[in-house]
């Protein structure tokens, strides 16, 4: 299964809208309306602001990434693989320590919540973090390796070339 979640990205920001310029985020309010009516009216206008105004990007979390592997990590993998590309090496090493420091604070909080577990619970809590490998299936049903190489060797065999 993949995850495709959406991270909030500060870097571009946008200029707040007005009440002029959208009305339709600043309701009037009534005076019969009670106090749990006016502030589901102010969730509601504060949720579409962070809609309008704060970026958002989409990051893929699969099933092979790490427990540790939140969405801004992979939003900084990501970026630190963009800047490697670019040939910026010092900013990337900047977000590649960065990362190590995000992830070394999450693992030390995942052991510190097992500090006085039994052998038991250890073995437990690493079984369920350890990703298992997947069979491969194509169109549902389980690959057969012969299919894979007689697939293969078709398309690679050029029987004009002596």
């Amino acid at each position: 299964m993949i995850l495709h979640l959406t991270t909030q990205s500060y870097m571009n920001r946008t200029l707040l809208p007005t009440a002029s310029s959208n009305s339709s985020l600043f309701p009037p309010a009534s005076l019969h309306a009670g106090i749990d009516a006016a502030y589901a009216r102010l969730l509601t206008a504060i949720r579409s602001l962070i809609d309008c105004c704060i970026p958002t990007r989409i990051v893929t979390i699969g099933p092979r990434d790490p427990e540790f592997v939140t969405p801004f990590i992979k939003h900084l993998l990501v970026k630190r693989r963009r800047l490697r590309r670019c040939g910026r090496i010092n900013k990337a090493n900047a977000i590649a320590t960065k990362i190590n420091e995000l992830i070394v604070a999450h693992r030390s909080k995942r052991l510190a919540s097992l500090l006085e577990a039994t052998t038991k619970e250890l073995w437990a809590s690493v079984k369920n973090k350890k990703s298992e490998r997947q069979p491969i299936k194509i169109n549902g049903k389980l690959a057969d390796p012969e299919e894979f190489n007689s697939f293969f060797s078709a398309i690679s065999t050029n029987s004009d070339y002596t």
